[in-house]
């Protein structure tokens, strides 16, 4: 698994408002990268646009766990 492409896939699905499908993309890059707080934040943005709030929110905590202060996460949050 290319962490990298499912990123890059993630932000293509994202364009075109697939935001189940940018949530997969994402989940398969964190099965790679679990320690990326740039992927986690990227997920909480795409479970949210999902309207998948809870798991977004979990997803910005995520990233601010693995990055304390990373100012994307907090505003996301």
């Amino acid at each position: 698994i290319d962490p990298t492409l499912q990123e890059g896939l993630s932000l293509a699905f994202s364009l075109a408002s697939q935001w189940d499908r940018a949530v997969e993309c994402l989940e398969t890059a964190l099965s790679v990268r679990p320690q990326d707080p740039v992927l986690w934040n990227r997920l909480g943005v795409a479970l949210g646009q999902a309207k998948a709030y809870p798991e977004a929110r979990e997803a910005y905590v995520r990233a601010l766990e693995l990055r304390p202060g990373y100012r994307r996460a907090q505003d996301n949050l």
